[in-house]
């Protein structure tokens, strides 16, 4: 779908994408020490990863449908007139198979979602499990057109994995992990750290995340992004305190790519 705008006295035509609401769900089984993903092919991934000239016709061959796989947290969309923490308990059920309590569901935070083409609101939960809560193998939903396979990585196993290289995971994904990271590895054991995150799955897209450290001799003008692109940026500064401020707010409208970019600064660097 299009909007017009007027901002700044100027027309906009903005492409936009009508999507649901979603909910996801960072799963750590406490029985085997091991988070609970889920993994399944994205269409989307798959075509992207794939060189622009050899689109038209794909050799499948050549190009493994395993390029499409990705590593996510269980999710689902909001297409119920159910409470948020039901759908999510509803999405854990039938991907993963653990029949969760709702409360021993605890909201992480509620967020935006694809900021760039559809500004949904994504809420994202934690669930501790363990193996006796496990009733099925789950699998989605066949009628659906799911297909899910559930994946179990310990610690370990996630830091060499992430640390191989480019991995098809999303950025909610990070950003769950770094919250886990910060928020609740205390309570199991030794403290974990993920130090990359060099790629992202943004709809169509892959976005690397990248530090960089500037100071106020770097400004050379106001920003806001290329006028004839249609960019509408505003540059926002924030102090550590008004960052912490922000991040308890009750709904962040910022994606979550920014969250991991964000919590992984607060857990890896030092401020002088």
């Amino acid at each position: 779908m299009w909007l017009l705008i007027l901002w700044n006295g100027k027309p906009r035509l903005w492409d936009m994408v009508a999507v649901h609401d979603s909910v996801s769900i960072l799963i750590y089984n406490k029985t085997r020490s091991k988070f609970v993903f889920v993994r399944q092919f994205r269409p989307a991934v798959y075509y992207n990863s794939i060189p622009p000239e050899d689109r038209e016709k794909i050799d499948t061959e050549k190009y493994k449908p395993e390029l499409g796989v990705t590593m996510e947290l269980c999710a689902g969309v909001v297409d119920k007139d159910k409470p948020l923490v039901e759908i999510a308990r509803e999405e854990i059920l039938e991907e993963t198979g653990y029949d969760v309590p709702v409360e021993r569901l605890q909201k992480i935070m509620t967020c935006r979602s694809g900021v760039g083409v559809s500004g949904s609101t994504k809420t994202m939960y934690v669930a501790v499990v363990e193996d006796s809560m496990r009733v099925t193998e789950g699998g989605g939903m066949e009628e659906e057109g799911e297909v899910i396979d559930v994946y179990e990585a310990s610690r370990q196993e996630l830091s060499r994995l992430l640390d191989g290289g480019f991995v098809n995971y999303s950025p909610e994904t990070m950003a769950a992990l770094q919250w886990w990271d910060l928020r609740k590895l205390k309570q199991f054991s030794s403290v974990f750290y993920l130090r990359r995150a060099n790629a992202c799955m943004h709809l169509l897209r892959w976005e690397s995340l990248l530090l960089v450290a500037v100071q106020t001799s770097n400004v050379f003008s106001a920003g806001g992004g290329c006028d004839h692109e249609h960019e509408l940026i505003e540059v926002v500064e924030l102090s550590p305190e008004e960052l912490d401020k922000y991040l308890a707010s009750a709904v962040l409208r910022s994606p979550e790519g920014f969250l991991y970019a964000v919590l992984w600064f607060k857990t890896n660097m030092t401020l002088p």
